[in-house]
Formats: structure tokens, C-alpha cells, sequence
């Protein structure tokens, strides 16, 4: 990753009234597109960082960064699969409730098949980027997402939507009122 890159981002975290994340987002993905890894790593982490500091401000940049998380969560490499579920989680986070459901629910099909995941890591940042997703989405998406391998052949896909399932009845309970706050 070139040197101006982190100069922009580290003056953007610095003096965020002068410089806003406009400035550093298209340069991150310009960079991107290199087919180096360790910079394609550099800018998925530049942009983790980014979007953990913009927060609501974030549902300006959501369609101009799909491409570039289609591309790491679909990649081979675990370690881009990872930043970019924990780039999703705080996408989702800082879209919640700004109407970019649709760009969200794009990504939740392609974070979706990572929680079959066997890197510990990886499963954490995907389980982390679902639970946001629940929070962006509703829990009724994510719940027809789990009732589609509730009933399926194989332990553990069962397992892992299972987990989801009680996870997302909890959550529909606590919305309707039912369960008070533990």
C-alpha cells in the first residue's frame, strides 16, 4: 500500500472536520485494486477502521464499497474473509435503520456461507457480522435464513443454524415484549 494512503487516513482519524471519509474511501479502493495481497489486506483494514469511526455516516459510502466486500468475502484467503465480515458488522451497524436494506441484504447472502468457517477467527467476525445483520435486517430475515437448514441432514450445518435460531427467537421475543431484559 503506498505511504499516501496511510498519510490521508491517519490525518482523517486525526482532524475528521477538515478531512471526511469522502477523501479516504475512493483512494482505499483504488488501492484495492492491486493484486498484491498484503495491500489488499492493508486497505480492508484501513476500511474496518473507517467505518468503525464513521458510524450513520456510513450509509453514504454502503453502495460504493459492495463490490470491493463481494470480492474479500468470496476471496480464498481467510484473513479477508474476516476483516471484511468484521467490515460488514460495522456497515451494518451504522446503516441500521437508513434504508440501505438492500445493499445489506446482498451482503448477508455472501457472509452467510462463512459460518461454515473451521478458523475460530473467522467464525467470530461472521457470527459478529450475522448479529449486526439481525440488527440492520430485523430478526425475521435472519430467521428465514435459519429455518432453511433447521431440518437438514448434516450435524453440524444444524448446529450452526440452530445457534442462529435461538439467537434470533431470543431477539423477536425481547422486540415484542415478551422477555423482559435479562
Amino acid at each position: 500500500m503506498r505511504p499516501y494512503v496511510f498519510l490521508l487516513l491517519w490525518i482523517w482519524l486525526t482532524d475528521a472536520d477538515i478531512l471526511l471519509a469522502f477523501t479516504c474511501i475512493p483512494a482505499i479502493l483504488t488501492e484495492y485494486r492491486t493484486a498484491e495481497l498484503n495491500v489488499r489486506t492493508g486497505c480492508l483494514k484501513a476500511l474496518t477502521f473507517v467505518f468503525e469511526y464513521v458510524g450513520p455516516q456510513s450509509a453514504y459510502y454502503a453502495d460504493s464499497v459492495v463490490t470491493m466486500l463481494e470480492d474479500a468475502l468470496t476471496d480464498r484467503d481467510h484473513v479477508h474473509r474476516q476483516t471484511a465480515s468484521v467490515i460488514v458488522k460495522h456497515l451494518a451497524l451504522g446503516v441500521a435503520g437508513l434504508g440501505c436494506e438492500d445493499s445489506m441484504l446482498h451482503l448477508m447472502n455472501l457472509v452467510w456461507p462463512n459460518c461454515f468457517e473451521t478458523s475460530p477467527h473467522v467464525i467470530g467476525a461472521v457470527m459478529d457480522a450475522i448479529e449486526a445483520m439481525r440488527v440492520c435486517l430485523g430478526p425475521g430475515i435472519l430467521l428465514n435464513y435459519t429455518l432453511q437448514g433447521l431440518f437438514h441432514p448434516s450435524r453440524k450445518v444444524r448446529e450452526v443454524r440452530i445457534f442462529c435460531y435461538y439467537r434470533a427467537i431470543l431477539d423477536l421475543l425481547f422486540l415484542i415484549g415478551l422477555l423482559e431484559d435479562l
